[in-house]
């Protein structure tokens, strides 16, 4: 990815993808920096917006996580409950846990409506530190993923989010995954 990017340094594309791979390596500071340029490069796309946000939101800059969320909701408002579910999660890490606990119910309905995708409420109930939670949510995201037949966006993220980190160290989670045929998601954790 990073020869890619190299080749073609004025591409949102080859930016994002070298700012994603280099988040999911944990790599946050220097992802930062590629996920910045594609934002640059593409400022009216969303899903750029978003991995820029992401990145913000791992490097510990909430403001600029939010802002860049809202540009997303700008952008694309059918993105909404996913936005806000996402803010909350920032305002979360941020110490800002009551804003955060306003938001909830909002999105708890939107996400009973389908108008939330079950993955950011996994992020946000484990960025919460509600682990039960998380692992409802983190089931319908599965069975989302059976029934829809799924992607790879949504293996690479299951395989290799950091925000998924805690999970990973419960028996749940491998669990789940053999459950829904997914187990081969393990191989990278290192959990079989």
């Amino acid at each position: 990815m990073r020869r890619a990017q190299e080749l073609d340094p004025l591409s949102h594309v080859t930016n994002i993808g070298l700012g994603s791979t280099l988040l999911f390596a944990r790599r946050y500071y220097e992802a930062l920096e590629y996920c910045y340029k594609a934002a640059e490069l593409a400022p009216n796309q969303a899903p750029v917006q978003n991995w820029l946000a992401f990145a913000y939101l791992l490097n510990g800059m909430y403001e600029q996580a939010i802002e860049r969320y809202q540009k997303v909701r700008e952008l694309n408002p059918v993105e909404n409950g996913n936005v806000l579910a996402s803010i909350a999660a920032v305002l979360v890490s941020a110490g800002r846990k009551s804003e955060a606990d306003s938001m909830m119910p909002e999105i708890l309905k939107l996400g009973g409506e389908g108008k939330v995708d079950p993955y950011h409420l996994v992020a946000l109930y484990v960025i919460r530190n509600e682990q039960d939670a998380a692992f409802e949510w983190f089931t319908k995201a599965l069975q989302r993923g059976t029934e829809n037949g799924s992607n790879g966006n949504d293996s690479r993220e299951i395989r290799y989010d950091p925000i998924l980190d805690p999970l990973r160290a419960d028996r749940r989670f491998a669990a789940l995954l053999r459950q829904y045929n997914r187990g081969s998601l393990l191989e990278a954790s290192g959990k079989r």
